[in-house]
Parts: C-alpha cells; structure tokens; sequence
C-alpha cells in the first residue's frame, strides 16, 4: 500500500511538472523594421490572440538605432516614420502585459541584416513577425518559424461566418477531412466528403478557427457544386 501512495505522489509531482513547464513556456516574437511602422499592430497586440499568451517582445538594437537616425533627417516623411516606430517601441517598453527587450547583435556581425534576424529566431527560439515578403520567404527556406502581419490583419477581417456557404475544390485528404482553400489562402476543412477528392463541392460552414500560424475553416459537405 505504501509503495502505490509513493508511485502516485511521484506521478502526481511528474504532471505538476510538465504543467507547469507549459504554463510558463513563452511565445517569443522578433519585430523587424516593417512591424513597427505597421499602423494597425499596437491593435493587432491587443487582439486576445497575443493578450491569452506569456508573450516576450524582442527587436534587434539595429532595428532600433534605424529609426533614430531617422529622427535626425531633414525629411518629413522619415522623420515621422522614425518617431512613430520609436513610440510604438516606447509602448513595448511600458506594457506590463507583456515581456519586452532590445537585444544587441555583435558589431563584428557583417551578415545582412535580415541573416542577423533570423539567427536571433534560431537563438531565442521565437517566431519572426514581418511584413516583409522576401523576409519571409528567407525564413520558410530556413525553417525558421514566421509570420506575415498583413495574414493576422485578414484573419481579423470578418470576410466570412457560422452558416456561410462555399463553393470549393477538394484536393487531398487530412485525417478525417478533405482539404480546399477558401481564396485567401485559408485552409478549408471539409466533413464527409471523402467520396469526392478533386471534385468541386457546396460546402457549410459551421466553425471559423483564427490563430496565429493559420485560419481553418470548417465545415460540412452539401452536394456537388455543378
């Protein structure tokens, strides 16, 4: 009796353990240069998508240094994008819902410098927030984990809802479901209608799932759409 009581107490320390380690598993993101002067993200971090999470905040000290050269410019225009990306970073700075830091890079570094974000991603383990296409295409070349901020702000566009009706084409097959692609590129999940793999479909939506790597959409098989 005495050697069960000990085995639960270990299993039951065990779970506490790795529960824990999720909790406070943080979600790390690297700012690069076109996030700070996106007019839409200090709403966009607002949205409970990052609000729900132990979220930390980093931006290269480059990044940082660009923008207060640009304070220095005789130009209008760069100098209000300077100051708007540097008060966005002060926002970063005074918001206690979140971690938030500058990180340095070594000045012997030559690498571009979007090389030099893309080692800090493989460094801290972070996902890269851009809206900087080749950016982008560099990191899924590298497998580094990223996300275009411009896919975020479709996400919270309502372009669709619960009830709603598509007209999609079936491609493959996922466990359970048969997959198409609504025309923003949002995967569409589609129930029973193994029997019609490379057909188009009438479709019923009946759940919408927004995060941060993907929309899906979900919904029920209806008839062919001829």
């Amino acid at each position: 009796m005495l050697i069960l009581v000990v085995i639960l107490l270990i299993i039951s320390f065990f779970l506490n353990f790795f529960i824990g380690l999720k909790i406070l598993r943080k979600n790390i993101f690297i700012l690069d240069k076109t996030v700070l002067i996106d007019t839409n993200f200090l709403k966009i971090l607002e949205n409970p998508i990052f609000t729900n999470q132990n979220l930390e905040i980093i931006i290269p000290k480059f990044v940082v240094e660009h923008f207060e050269e640009f304070l220095k410019s005789k130009n209008i225009i760069d100098f209000e994008m300077g100051n708007a990306a540097l008060e966005n970073v002060n926002f970063l700075e005074q918001n206690k819902n979140l971690e938030f830091k500058i990180v340095g890079v070594n000045r012997e570094n030559l690498l571009p410098q979007d090389a030099q974000i893309l080692s800090l991603a493989k460094k801290y383990k972070a996902k890269i927030l851009t809206n900087d296409f080749e950016l982008y295409l560099k990191a899924k070349l590298s497998n580094v984990k990223i996300i275009n901020l411009g896919r975020i702000k479709e996400l919270f566009q309502e372009k669709i809802k619960l009830g709603d009706i598509l007209s999609v084409y079936l491609f493959s097959r996922e466990g359970n479901f048969v997959i198409s692609y609504f025309h923003d590129g949002t995967k569409v999940l589609v129930e029973d209608a193994k029997d019609y793999l490379h057909k188009k479909i009438l479709c019923k939506i009946y759940k919408i799932s927004k995060n941060l790597d993907e929309g899906r959409i979900f919904a029920k098989f209806m008839k062919i759409d001829d």
